[in-house]
Formats: C-alpha cells, structure tokens, sequence
C-alpha cells in the first residue's frame, strides 16, 4: 500500500500533462475495443463539494439521463455527511461497458466491492490475503458446484495392478525393446526370480534399492522386482557425474545397488554394497529362484519410488513416492486417457523426471506394450520417430520443443 500511495502520489506531478500526449507518447496499440491505456478506473470523490450561488435561484445538479461507458469498468465512490458535517460513509455506482458485462455480473462485482470495503473498515488490521471476497454461496458453487473433483483413490499397490493384469492377458507382450520381447507372464517370471534374490539380501518394505542400468528390458524387470520385494526403487542415470551419483547414494542412505559390471566402476567407494547383474554368479543364483512373487506388504503408503530432481538450491533434492500416490495418478491417466490393451506407449524420458514413472508402468497396469528407447535414443528425433513407426507406437510423452 505504501509503494501504490508513492507511485500514485507521484503521478501528480505529472498531472498537467495532457490524457491525448500520453497517448502520444507511450504509443500503446490501439483498439476502438478498450481505453488505450487502462480498463478500469477508479474514482474516489473526497473533496468540499462546490456549490454554485445564483442571486434570486435555486441551483441543482439535474443527471443528463445519457450514460456511455468511457471504459470496462469505471466506479466512483463519493463520501457523504450527515446534517452536522460529519462523514457518513460512501455512496458509489459501478457503470459497465454493455458489450462486455451483463447486469448480474455489474452486480456482482459491486457486491464484492462492498464486501472487501465492510471488512477492511471493520478491521483496518486486517490482512489483504485474509480479505473473504467471496459470500458463501459463491464460494460453495465455486468449490463443489464447479469444482467437485473428488474421486475414490485405488487402493492397491503397483505389483498387485499388475498382477490383475498378468491374470488378464499372461501371454501379450508387455514389453519391448533392443529386439527383445516379453510376455507378461515372461516379464513376471523374471521379476520374480530378481525379487526373491533381492530379499535374500536384505530388501523388503522400507528398503531403498538403488538401480544403475541402462534404458532397457533389464531395467524394467528391476524395477517391477524392487517392488515385488517390498522396497522401494532409486534410478540412478548412467550419465550422471560419479560425485553426484555417490552424493545421491549418500544422502537417500541406498542400502544396495542393482547394476552391470560396467556401470559398476561409475559408483563410489563409499561401501554401498551392489548386484551386477551380468556377473555369472548373480545370474545363476537367479536361475534358481521360485517363478512366484514373494509375499510383500500391500500397505499402499508404503514408499514405491524416490526420484531426485534438480532442485532450486543447485543441489539434487529427494521426493518419495507412495503406491497410494503413483496409482491414483496412473489410475487418472488410465480414465482420462483410455489405454487399450495392446495399444504401445514409448519410454523415453530421462529417469530424473516424474513423467519416466508413468512411462514404465502406465502400459503395464493397463494391458499395453511397454517399448524402451535405447540409451540415449530420447535425444536423437530420427531415432523416436523411426521407433514410432517401426514399433507402432501409438502414445508418448513430448515436450513441445521436441515436435517442432
């Protein structure tokens, strides 16, 4: 209030300048469909009312009954006195340009007017942001009349979605990628086989398992075994410098590390212990693990991913992510977007974004085929498009810029 005061009285040193040099001056564009340069105006007559004297008349002001809009909105508020001089408050009108407001919403606007007057006057001390501009009705037909959003939320987890599904269609591809293709009973099997694996070495509800693989089929069997063992997933992008991997590894406190041989040089000396998957002894233990999923909590508070974005202080910052969170979103998409079974949804994004999550396992919860972009394909636009085509892909996820 105190700048708008300054600015304003600030203004009147200016006050002799003429409204068509301003004009001039500021060269606004022009339009025969407003003002040029304001739409609203504001008028608070506060001064000694002038009185005209006529010797041997009675003089009065008589309206002229011809009203044009001179902008959008103008309001004039006058204050009044009573018999003994003292102030009596405020007397206004609102006019309106007709081909922009109807009568109602003149109204309308005057009501909140008055409104904001009566609680300021009320409580001088009271707060802009705690001004109530709207009545209760408004606000009813704001919030539950127009506005009724509320949806029932699924409860179940990521593994149990997919486990319905597996029971619908066990024998389509779910997922496709670097000319491979697996089924959804193929897809299970090895996750299966992955998790009993991961509790044996200490992952269940709570556990955070960090995951270093490239884009592909093996790491989406990963991820669906991290939550088939309860734990939570950390993907961990394969480009990303070795000291902000480790300060990732550091501060999420990953109890365990799913990776390849290769990527394994990348991680820190911290003493995070890791799985390479491509070690022969990791895939022969593998091998003998059961074909069923272990029995794992179906609390959908549980976490079921940590995802780490840039961060506005420079440094990666953690978000966790509940089942009950990833689902209700998936669940939406599925409503909103209507994925058929067999329709194939492309995973391109970099890991650190959220639209990743549902690049994985919105075709996976709905019957689709999940296809993987090979590491580092999302940058390379010929490449999308040919995948697109040659695998048909029918939904995908893109940044405007990336369809220019």
């Amino acid at each position: 209030l105190a700048r708008v005061r300054a600015a304003s009285l600030a203004g009147f040193a200016h006050q002799d300048v003429p409204f068509e040099r301003l004009v001039e001056e500021l060269a606004p564009v022009r339009t025969l469909a407003r003002n040029p340069l304001f739409q609203v105006m504001l008028t608070v007559q506060n001064n000694q009312r002038a009185s005209l004297g006529l010797s041997g008349l009675r003089v009065e002001s008589v309206p002229s009954g011809i009203f044009a809009a001179k902008f959008d909105l103008e309001v004039i508020a006058s204050e009044i006195f009573d018999g003994t001089g003292a102030p009596a408050g405020l007397r206004g009108s609102i006019s309106a340009a007709a081909d922009l407001f109807d009568a109602g919403t003149v109204e309308t606007i005057a009501g909140r007017f008055v409104r904001v007057l009566e609680a300021l006057a009320a409580d001088p001390g009271t707060r802009l942001s705690r001004v109530d501009v709207l009545d209760e009705m408004e606000r009813r037909q704001l919030l539950l009349e127009w506005n009724d959003t509320a949806a029932p939320v699924a409860e179940p987890t990521i593994p149990e979605m997919f486990a319905a599904q597996l029971a619908r269609t066990p024998d389509a591809v779910a997922v496709a990628g670097d000319g491979v293709e697996l089924t959804y009973a193929e897809l299970d099997v090895r996750a299966n086989r992955l998790a009993w694996f991961l509790s044996g070495r200490g992952v269940g509800p709570e556990s955070l398992v960090g995951v270093l693989l490239p884009r592909g089929v093996g790491l989406v069997v990963t991820l669906l075994s991290v939550l088939k063992a309860g734990a939570a997933y950390l993907v961990l992008e394969p480009g990303c410098p070795a000291d902000q991997i480790g300060f990732i590894l550091a501060e999420s406190q990953t109890g365990l590390v799913v990776t390849d041989r290769e990527l394994a040089k990348r991680l820190p000396s911290s003493g995070v212990p890791a799985v390479a998957l491509d070690d022969p002894a990791v895939a022969a233990a593998l091998a003998d693990r059961p074909d069923f999923a272990p029995e794992a909590s179906s609390d959908p508070s549980r976490p079921a991913y940590v995802i780490y974005t840039p961060g506005s202080t420079g440094r990666p910052e953690g978000v966790v992510v509940s089942h009950a969170g990833i689902v209700n979103r998936l669940v939406w998409m599925q409503a909103r977007y209507g994925l058929e079974p067999g329709e194939r949804v492309l995973q391109k994004t970099p890991f650190g974004f959220d639209v990743s999550v549902w690049e994985f396992f919105w075709p996976l919860l709905a019957g689709g085929v999940l296809v993987v972009a090979r590491p580092g394909g999302h940058r390379d636009p010929a490449y999308v498009a040919a995948v697109v085509r040659g695998q048909q892909v029918s939904r995908a996820h893109f940044v405007p810029s990336m369809l220019e």
